[in-house]
């Protein structure tokens, strides 16, 4: 489908479970769990997790695009 006729283009972006995330990544801060432990948990890629936790971490502890 082309983008004159409404299609969307490029890859899907990635979904995650925010709650699981604030809890996973609330117990990598105090140390319970690492960051590789974490990445496992919830099932992303290095880059993928890292943009999440630099999103998360914009706000001090809230989604970015929440306000």
């Amino acid at each position: 489908m082309s983008k004159s006729c409404g299609g969307k283009r490029g890859r899907p972006p990635i979904e995650v479970d925010k709650s699981k995330f604030e809890i996973i990544y609330g117990r990598v801060q105090r140390g319970e769990i690492t960051n590789n432990y974490a990445m496992k948990l919830l099932g992303l890629k290095r880059n993928t997790y890292y943009k999440f936790v630099k999103y998360y971490t914009t706000r001090t502890g809230r989604w970015a695009n929440e306000t």
